[in-house]
C-alpha cells in the first residue's frame, strides 16, 4: 500500500512539473511570437513593451521604433505576415532561447519570403521579456558613431544615421555648434 501511495505521489509530482514546464515554454513561445508579429506588422512600439528593463534603460521607445522601421523599410508595406512556428531551443529558470519562423507574402506578386530569428528572453519577476540590448544597442551605437563622425561618406548615410539615433538629420552637438 505504501509503495502504491509513493508511486501515485511520484507520478502526480512528475505530471505537475511537466505541466508547469509546458506552461513556461508556452509563455516563452507566446512572447517571442508577439514580439516578431508586432515588428512585422509595423507596430514596433508594441514590441518595445515586451522588452526587458535593461533594454528600456539602454534605448528609448522612439530610438527602437526608428531602428526597427529602418530595418523593415525594405519589406512590402502591404505584406501579409504569418508567424508559422516558434520553438524553445534552450531554457532554464532565468533565460530562454526562442526561434520564430514567419512567412511574408506580397499581395499581387505572390512572392513568399521565409524569415526566422532567434531571440533571448529573460525572466523578470515571473514575466518573460525579450532581451535584445546586445544587438540593437550595438547597431544604435554604430548609427551614433556615423552621425557624429567628421569623415566623408555617401550622401544620405550620415543623415539616416542621425535620424535613427537622434531623430534629427544632424547630431544635437553639431546643430548647437553651428548656431554659435
Amino acid at each position: 500500500m505504501k509503495s502504491l501511495l509513493a508511486f501515485v505521489f511520484s507520478a502526480t509530482f512528475v505530471a505537475m512539473c511537466s505541466a508547469g514546464e509546458s506552461d513556461i515554454r508556452n509563455q516563452q513561445i507566446e512572447v517571442g511570437k508577439r514580439y516578431y508579429q508586432n515588428i512585422l506588422d509595423n507596430k514596433p512600439e508594441k514590441s518595445y513593451e515586451l522588452l526587458s528593463a535593461k533594454d528600456k534603460e539602454s534605448f528609448s521607445k522612439e530610438q527602437f521604433s526608428r531602428f526597427i522601421n529602418m530595418r523593415t523599410a525594405v519589406l512590402d508595406k502591404n505584406r501579409i505576415v504569418t508567424v508559422k512556428d516558434a520553438t524553445v531551443e534552450e531554457s532554464d529558470g532565468s533565460m530562454a532561447l526562442v526561434k520564430v519562423s514567419a512567412e511574408l507574402v506580397s499581395p499581387g506578386s505572390g512572392e513568399v519570403k521565409k524569415l526566422s530569428a532567434t531571440q533571448v528572453l529573460l525572466n523578470e519577476n515571473g514575466e518573460w521579456r525579450i532581451y535584445s540590448a546586445h544587438s540593437i544597442l550595438s547597431a544604435l551605437m554604430q548609427t551614433k558613431s556615423v552621425c557624429d563622425s567628421d569623415r566623408p561618406m555617401p550622401a544620405g548615410q550620415k543623415e539616416m544615421a542621425c535620424f535613427v539615433f537622434y531623430g534629427t538629420e544632424t547630431s544635437p552637438e553639431k546643430t548647437s555648434a553651428e548656431a554659435h
